[in-house]
């Protein structure tokens, strides 16, 4: 009778699927030239696959893709900020864009847009879900005011002078405290759930954005800059050099290799 006992180990699984789960769902802005599902290549990307992001000299992109200045042309789910005139179902348009289908964004010289356009500046008065940033003063449900906005229904986004505002508020600079759903994007050292803090926030509860000084942040949380590493849907903007899936990394991606 033989001592050596027989185990049915599992054979190791291959180093490309670390490498996969590694780079699943990353946002790379800068300095990445292909990448996989789901990442944001802002300026060096010339082509990328399914979910990229293109913001420059990305001319042509496959589905889901972004494109902020040169793309004059895109499949559905493009982005075009600057120079796009006309695009299909689903594009953003940011300033020269007059008129534009379904979901389109306009920014600037968009004086009236149709179903859930965003208008942010000279737009005075827009139809259901339209977004107005300056000189919008009073507007109907899912409208956005940024600067003057002083009281606004349902789902009114104030950034500067709002100090209260009712549920689905945004308040980014002083505003100290807000109910459910609001955004606190300077001053805001604390909030309830759903709230954004961009630069002060040190810590804060499920679904909040730290996007400077934070170092560890709860499930949903983002952090832009100082961020080594971060759980499940954290995003990382600039140093991040490795994070799990949902991780967003703008500049540098290093892959790790283990």
């Amino acid at each position: 009778m033989s001592g050596a006992l027989a185990l049915n180990l599992p054979e190791p699984l291959p180093f490309f699927c670390f490498t996969l789960v590694l780079l699943f769902n990353y946002h790379n802005s800068e300095s990445v030239k292909g990448c996989p599902n789901g990442y944001h290549n802002s300026e060096s990307a010339k082509g990328c696959p399914n979910g990229y992001h293109n913001s420059e000299s990305a001319k042509g992109c496959p589905n889901g893709y972004h494109n902020s200045e040169s793309a004059k042309g895109c499949p559905n789910g493009y982005h075009n900020s600057e120079s796009a005139k006309g695009c299909p179902n689903g594009y953003h348009n940011s300033e020269s864009a007059k008129g534009c289908p379904n979901g389109y964004h306009n920014s600037e010289s968009a004086k009236g847009c149709p179903n859930g356009y965003h208008n942010s500046e000279s737009a005075k008065g827009c139809p259901n879900g339209y977004h107005n940033s300056e000189s919008a003063k009073g507007c109907p449900n899912g409208y956005h005011n940024s600067e003057s906005a002083k009281g606004c229904p349902n789902g009114y986004h104030n950034s500067e002078s709002a100090k209260g505002c009712p549920n689905g508020y945004h308040n980014s600079e002083s505003a100290k405290g807000c109910p459910n759903g609001y955004h606190n994007s300077e001053s805001a050292k604390g909030c309830p759930n759903g709230y954004h803090n961009s630069e002060s926030a040190k810590g804060c509860p499920n679904g909040y954005h730290n996007s400077e000084s934070v170092k560890g942040c709860p499930n949903g949380y983002h952090n832009s800059e100082s961020v080594k590493g971060c759980s499940n849907g954290y995003h990382n903007s600039e140093s991040a050099k490795g994070c799990p899936n949902g991780y967003h990394n703008s500049e540098v991606i290093i892959t790790v290799n283990q």
